[in-house]
């Protein structure tokens, strides 16, 4: 599926702790509150009814990826086809 190139504005809930200091505890439960949209473009690898698959580059010659998310579709704001 990497003829299609998509725009997905989402949640991404996966915040990673710091794991080489100690943090407060109420420091880490407050960083719900600073979760935002996350806006990606990238190449449609694969989609089920429950998540895409986007690549940011993708090389035809070698049928490979760098870079890119798995996004759940409960997580999605607003998509869009861009070609």
């Amino acid at each position: 599926m990497t003829d299609h190139i998509v725009y997905v504005k989402w949640i991404d809930s996966g915040y990673s702790l710091l794991a080489d200091r100690w943090q407060d505890v109420e420091d880490v439960k407050n960083l719900k509150d600073e979760i935002k949209p996350i806006e990606t473009v990238g190449f449609l690898l694969e989609e089920s009814a429950d998540y895409l698959i986007l690549a940011q580059s993708y090389s035809c010659s070698e049928n490979s990826v760098r870079g890119g998310y798995i996004i759940y579709k409960k997580n999605i704001l607003e998509r869009r086809t861009c070609r």
